[in-house]
């Protein structure tokens, strides 16, 4: 199971446990706003950060995911489909080259027995302004 629906459950298991606990304590008439508020503060907020945190962690396609191939593009300016591939996966390079960081060259080059990429200069102004 990934660890986001994991995260996920135990989130919606403590939801259920704190709508329990605030029946309970209305049909006791022992009812405490501060209490709840504080509690769900403690018990959902890091929940919620922990689970953005994974989440980003897995998406290839997070900011934080990309800082390594945007530093790749802008000090290589040239390379293979091939080479880009083993790196960073299909899903980053058709991400760039669909958000027009980088774009093919028509040509199959013979030499290097792939298709190229060259770096655009929308490529190179993201990385200046993004990791800079």
């Amino acid at each position: 199971m990934d660890k986001v629906k994991i995260i996920d459950l135990v989130g919606y298991i403590l939801a259920l446990v704190w709508c329990i606990g605030l029946m309970i304590s209305f049909a006791m008439e022992a009812f405490n706003v501060a209490y709840f508020y504080f509690l769900s503060l403690v018990l959902f907020v890091p929940l919620y950060i922990w689970r953005n945190r994974v989440a980003e962690k897995n998406n290839p396609l997070s900011i934080r995911n990309l800082k390594e191939p945007f530093f790749y593009i802008y000090e290589n300016r040239v390379g293979t489909k091939d080479e880009f591939v083993a790196m960073f996966g299909l899903d980053v390079y058709e991400y760039f080259l669909r958000n027009t960081y980088i774009h093919q060259l028509s040509e199959y080059n013979k030499e290097k027995g792939d298709y190229c990429w060259e770096t655009t200069k929308l490529g190179m102004r993201t990385k200046v302004n993004f990791y800079s």
